[in-house]
């Protein structure tokens, strides 16, 4: 007989870059919703819902992480372009579309 026990969980305990909450309200967000819709899906699925409070907290944190988030993401892009541009030509020059 198999003595195997393990756990299940709908949650990545090891990741902690955004709580539940946080990614709920980010998804809703970026669908454009707003904390009443939100909480209309969050019932259907029968989660508890989010305060109109909590919301409005969270969504102010993200837009202050947004434009940080969204530099940090073109500047990887500039770099990959670069790299790449090294490989293609094997040299850069800042007169190849612009990139300096």
């Amino acid at each position: 007989m198999c003595k195997y026990e393990g756990k299940i969980s709908s949650e990545d305990p090891d990741f902690a870059e955004l709580d539940i909450t946080t990614a709920s309200i980010a998804a809703a967000y970026e669908a454009g919703m707003g904390p009443t819709l939100m909480n209309t899906v969050l019932s259907v699925m029968d989660v508890l819902p989010v305060t109109n409070s909590t919301f409005t907290k969270t969504s102010a944190k993200l837009n202050e992480a947004y434009p940080v988030i969204a530099e940090e993401c073109m500047k990887q892009a500039a770099e990959l372009e670069i790299s790449l541009a090294k490989l293609e030509n094997n040299s850069l020059t800042t007169e190849r579309r612009g990139i300096m």
